[in-house]
């Protein structure tokens, strides 16, 4: 636990520094959240049609349900970090302020968690295009217009953020401005 403690410390002082610091945290909360937005939906979606949450059960799932496989990629892609998702710029933005801030190794931890989340995200990827069981077939799966909507939604705007970043950053950079006002 106090480990824990400790290392939100260590992201209060990168917030506590500059205003980039503050406004990275808040570009990254604002592509963080789309994107996992975005998994939970398809995800919820998923356990509805399959009716398991076991990461087997997701075999096969690019053909039985290629909407909801395609949102899960992007989200899970994005989590991991890889362009051209709002993700990738903000962990850029959020490294270098740490960086900036003399917490190298905070940075380095980000990375390496990076690249471990990748491993496990990648994993379900690859098992929701792997083959299987025709003889198990699923019912085609009714979702509703809202669910599909804020799907597609929340995946734009997963990709937006990292095609077209600087209208957020910009947006992100006043609320950092107001946010340290209030804290001085």
């Amino acid at each position: 636990m106090l480990g824990i403690f400790w290392l939100a410390s260590q992201l209060f002082r990168i917030l506590g520094t500059p205003i980039f610091g503050v406004s990275s945290v808040l570009f990254y909360l604002v592509a963080y959240g789309a994107a996992n937005l975005t998994a939970l939906l398809a995800i919820s979606q998923i356990g509805e049609l399959l009716g398991s949450d076991d990461i087997d059960s997701y075999a096969g799932l690019s053909r039985k349900a290629p909407f909801f496989t395609g949102a899960l990629v992007i989200s899970l892609i994005a989590l991991i970090g890889i362009p051209p998702t709002g993700i990738f710029i903000a962990k850029i933005y959020v490294f270098t302020a740490a960086v900036e801030a003399g917490l190298m190794w905070l940075a380095i931890i980000g990375v390496i968690n990076s690249v471990v989340s990748a491993y496990y995200y990648v994993r379900v990827i690859r098992v929701m295009f792997k083959n299987y069981d025709s003889n198990k077939e699923t019912d085609p799966m009714k979702t509703g217009l809202f669910v599909k909507l804020a799907i597609v939604v929340s995946s734009v705007i997963t990709v937006w953020l990292g095609i077209m970043p600087s209208w957020m950053l910009g947006m992100a950079e006043i609320a950092a401005v107001s946010l340290v006002g209030l804290v001085k």
